[in-house]
């Protein structure tokens, strides 16, 4: 989450976009056939900090680092958990299968944070970039480890959310994400660059 200088992965992909998109991407895929077997269940932990920036996957390394900003990187990164939940809901249509992108909230004192390199003041700086895009002030107030941990749980134990896959599930309910994550479009651009990047078609 944000790290302070640009990382690439081994594979030569931006570190958070790699992190915490493309290895979910390549694994759920993988997956995929056990899934429908088994009428089960994806929920793609987003979060509420897509908002701090827009989709943009022209250049998802940053000019090799040249253009880096660790919480645009952050935020197109949990943007494209969401819009991966879009895309994969369409070939469970008809498997009794469901797939959901899940916002566990700001939840303090985590492995997330201790084990980062993230300083008060790296906070305040994305604090500060939530504000300038109007974010909702719910989006940056702390929850405790089991609301976060709630509405994950409930995403895949509620059969009765299963009609609403490809949702946004925040304080376990039916969220509303901002349009631009869930446009169609922008889902299925991004599904096509991920194929590209890890060099498989699904």
């Amino acid at each position: 989450m944000a790290p302070a200088n640009y990382q690439m992965s081994k594979d030569g992909i931006e570190m958070q976009f790699a992190s915490n998109h493309i290895g979910h991407f390549l694994l759920t895929n993988l997956l995929v056939p056990e899934i429908k077997k088994g009428n089960g269940v994806v929920a793609n932990v987003a979060s509420g900090g897509y908002q701090i920036a827009d989709p943009d996957f022209e250049d998802v390394n940053f000019n090799d680092g040249k253009a880096y900003s660790p919480w645009v990187a952050y935020g197109r990164s949990e943007g494209a958990n969401i819009l991966f939940t879009v895309a994969l809901a369409k070939p469970f249509i008809g498997f009794g299968c469901a797939a959901f992108s899940v916002n566990p909230g700001y939840v303090e004192g985590t492995p997330l944070q201790k084990n980062s390199s993230i300083t008060p003041d790296d906070m305040l700086a994305g604090f500060k970039i939530a504000t300038e895009r109007d974010v909702a002030a719910n989006e940056i107030t702390p929850r405790s480890v089991e609301q976060g941990a709630a509405t994950i749980i409930l995403s895949v134990l509620d059969e009765n959310l299963r009609e609403y896959s490809r949702a946004y599930l925040d304080y376990c309910q039916l969220g509303e994400a901002k349009e631009y994550v869930m446009k169609v479009e922008t889902a299925e651009a991004l599904w096509m660059l991920s194929e590209s990047l890890v060099g498989e078609k699904f």
